[in-house]
């Protein structure tokens, strides 16, 4: 919820009325989601007195995860050049199988050097992404163009900052899905380009 609300935040400042019809939807699915999930879990259980219901996929702590960011810090601590490895937490700490934070997890087992040139190419990466799509230059394209680099954007934010609180970078799918939503990108990004190679090559 932190990670969509972040998202909503950051399309909303960046694109603002063009991220309106976007996310609009958002918050209409969000209220929909509640409603639902209150009557579902809270208020139907309560009318029939029932305490089946022991929990949701609502959490209430995050202490869990506090434990797993201590440790790593202590990984980066005694490894700040290479880290420990990738995926070798497990090896260093029997409890730990995922530290269930992205820029964590990259600084402790592929060390610092590595963790700043990974986000210095994330952070280029979004940098032209905004002077190619911003409030300004969305003003001369398609509906359909504009809404897909607002979509786009707010999926990739969101999902960053998702990463910071949950495992989703070791997951198979959510890999999968991650280099999708990078591909999808990239070739919005590089549409123009194609289209004049295109061209130039018949």
């Amino acid at each position: 919820m932190v990670a969509w609300l972040v998202g909503v935040i950051i399309t909303a400042a960046i694109y603002k009325k063009h991220a309106w019809p976007f996310l609009r939807i958002q918050l209409i699915n969000i209220a929909t989601g509640f409603a639902g999930y209150y009557f579902l879990f809270k208020t139907i259980p309560s009318l029939q007195g029932s305490t089946v219901i022991t929990g949701t996929i609502a959490r209430e702590s995050t202490s869990d995860r506090t434990a797993l960011w201590l440790e790593c810090l202590k990984f980066i601590q005694e490894n700040p050049v290479f880290g420990i490895g990738p995926m070798n937490a497990p090896w260093h700490n029997s409890i730990m199988l995922q530290p269930h934070n992205s820029l964590l997890q990259l600084a402790s087992e592929w060390g610092l050097p590595a963790t700043f040139i990974i986000l210095a190419i994330a952070g280029y990466g979004i940098a032209q992404w905004l002077k190619k799509f911003n409030i300004n230059t969305l003003e001369s394209q398609s509906s359909l163009d504009k809404n897909l680099a607002v979509i786009l954007f707010f999926t990739i934010m969101t999902n960053a900052v998702y990463s910071l609180v949950d495992g989703v970078i070791v997951m198979p799918i959510s890999q999968v899905l991650m280099f999708s939503m990078i591909g999808l990108m990239i070739g919005h990004y590089s549409y123009d380009n194609l289209l004049a190679l295109k061209k130039v090559t018949k």
